[in-house]
């Protein structure tokens, strides 16, 4: 799409300015995080609205002028393969070109009505195989070149999270459409509350009014400027709906709210509804609902009010835990700013009978200290035994044949936490212990 900027950037920048009204942005002028955001709402609020098929101005024409084909007035350049076709071809029973949502109409769930539904600072020409492919797709950095019939495309896809990466000449351009989204819908007059946040949600399906993946889009807004055609689209979007995209008038604006230059910490909202995916004897897996308000870089997860792993996913798998006995669990989400939400959700665990008792075996096993913060004591083990220690989301700590009944380890470079410990022989467990460090 950018192959042809460069001959027009000198055109277009001569009438730039000229089209952005004066005093546009007065409310805007010297405010800061928060009140920018809000500032900025109360300026491209209630813009006009078009139907997204109709006999009259619709969609459809909005955007065959929005995104003409600066070389040839009677195609459009398709959003993601960067393809010019004829405009006029509209859907054509799949063989023409559709319109895309980059906010994700399930998103929200607000779909083609008048609206978030319609806003075309959003909407983009698009293959209608390509748009199929990227279906509602988190955004994200993928690892699989998407291939349209066999064509390269340069948008890529993952098999490991639900994500779209889109070619590199837009990734700026879907960065500013997403925060314009997110700063122009804050759920008044019923319509959606859109917000963007850092974590990829389990289920790749929710309706919730979230899209992601925030830290991703701002180096997409880093790594792709605003060029002359993204300009000149914002000019026409607002000769129809009378708002702008002001994150494409002034870039600056997206690091004051969304990224590292807001003077505002965004205090996120309380994770919502605690489940138990699995329960064993030893094991606990919880999920919870991402809450749609704040949330940009993920949840802190406690047990016993200990911190004991932090998650940029709403799920985890703690294990090692020690059986018939009751947990205390919570959960607190965490922004970008490294602030915690106040409020927390908490719930209690039983686990079920009790296996692997030491004394049993005769064994006096001491651990200690624990908690701890620099190293733990471990005595009386027994020789040609095994000791094991894990965080708790199962990964080797440490690991060694016991050769000597004392032995000392460092912990210096262990994260706070709880750990799990076992010993144990061919023959099975002897002996199971819960580990905390401190700091």
């Amino acid at each position: 799409m950018k192959q042809f900027c460069l001959l027009l950037s000198v055109f277009f920048v001569q009438i730039i300015c000229a089209q952005i009204p004066n005093g546009y942005y007065t409310k805007a002028e010297g405010v800061t995080g928060l009140a920018l955001k809000d500032s900025l709402y109360q300026i491209i609020k209630n813009h006009i609205e078009y139907p997204y098929t109709s006999t009259g101005t619709d969609v459809w024409d909005i955007l065959k002028e929005s995104d003409k084909d600066p070389s040839n007035p009677n195609n459009v350049i398709l959003f993601y393969s960067g393809w010019s076709v004829n405009s006029n071809q509209e859907y054509n029973s799949g063989a023409g070109w559709t319109r895309e949502h980059v906010w994700a109409k399930s998103r929200g769930n607000f779909g083609t009505s008048k609206g978030a539904g319609t806003d075309a600072h959003h909407l983009r020409p698009a293959d209608v195989s390509i748009n199929s492919a990227r279906n509602s797709r988190w955004f994200h950095w993928g690892e699989t070149e998407y291939l349209d019939g066999g064509v390269p495309t340069k948008n890529y896809t993952s098999t490991y999270h639900w994500v779209w990466e889109p070619r590199d000449e837009v990734k700026g351009d879907v960065a500013r459409m997403l925060f314009y989204m997110a700063t122009r819908y804050e759920g008044e007059n019923g319509e959606p509350d859109l917000e963007l946040v850092d974590v990829i949600p389990n289920d790749q399906y929710t309706n919730e009014p979230i899209h992601t993946v925030l830290s991703t889009l701002l180096a997409w807004h880093d790594m792709d400027p605003v060029d002359a055609f993204e300009q000149q689209r914002n000019n026409v979007v607002y000769s129809y709906q009378q708002n702008r995209n002001p994150f494409i008038d002034n870039p600056a604006w997206v690091n004051a709210i969304f990224g590292s230059d807001s003077l505002t910490a965004i205090l996120p909202a309380t994770p919502k509804n605690i489940t138990i995916s699995k329960l064993t004897k030893t094991e606990v897996s919880l999920r919870w609902d991402i809450t749609p308000t704040n949330i940009a870089k993920g949840f802190e997860v406690y047990l016993d009010n200990v911190l004991v792993t932090t998650v940029n996913r709403n799920q985890v798998d703690l294990i090692g835990l020690t059986p018939s006995t009751t947990y205390h669990f919570q959960v607190k989400a965490m922004n970008r700013d490294n602030a915690v939400s106040n409020a927390k959700d908490t719930m209690f665990v039983t686990l079920s009978e009790s296996v692997g008792i030491e004394e049993e075996y005769g064994y006096q096993i001491v651990v200690a200290p624990n908690p701890f913060t620099n190293y733990i004591q471990l005595q009386h083990l027994p020789v040609g035994y095994y000791y094991e220690i894990r965080n708790v989301l199962g990964s080797v700590i440490a690991l060694d044949e016991v050769v000597s009944g004392n032995k000392k380890l460092l912990t210096t470079h262990w994260k706070p936490g709880l750990y799990h410990m076992k010993v144990y022989n061919k023959q099975g467990v002897i002996a199971t212990y819960n580990l905390i460090k401190t700091r």
